[in-house]
């Protein structure tokens, strides 16, 4: 009997792993951190409901789907447009800044020791 019931309940069985499979491989590709998998989306299911893939997390199948040398394609693309981005963005710099000098200030050698210490307790005050 329970041989009849495998056998009868085994196209759902599998309809519902090949579910639990595409699921599994939607959410990783839903993540924003895995955005560059999406256009191989197809293949990682493929490979996702593949035997040999039964144990395996949705990021490690789609590092077997997808071959290396386009990812680091990919990659050596996404890194030109960072770095052309980053010499458009570079300014020429800025003038030299001319030093100033205040004449606010009173110049120190040439006060008396308290009214020195008169001046220092006053800029502590008034911060």
């Amino acid at each position: 009997m329970e041989a009849v019931i495998k056998d009868e309940s085994k196209g759902i069985v599998s309809e519902v792993e090949g579910l639990k499979v595409d699921m599994k491989v939607n959410t990783f590709l839903a993540e924003d951190k895995n955005k560059l998998y999406r256009p191989y989306a197809d293949k990682i299911r493929e490979y996702a409901k593949s035997p040999a893939a039964k144990g395996l997390k949705a990021e490690a199948i789609a590092r077997l789907a997808v071959d290396p040398r386009e990812m680091m394609a990919m990659g050596a693309e996404e890194e030109r447009k960072a770095s052309k981005e980053s010499r458009d963005s570079v300014s020429a710099g800025g003038t030299i800044r001319v030093k100033e000098s205040s004449d606010k200030l009173p110049n120190a050698w040439d006060m008396s020791r308290d009214k020195f210490q008169q001046v220092i307790d006053k800029i502590k005050r008034n911060r």
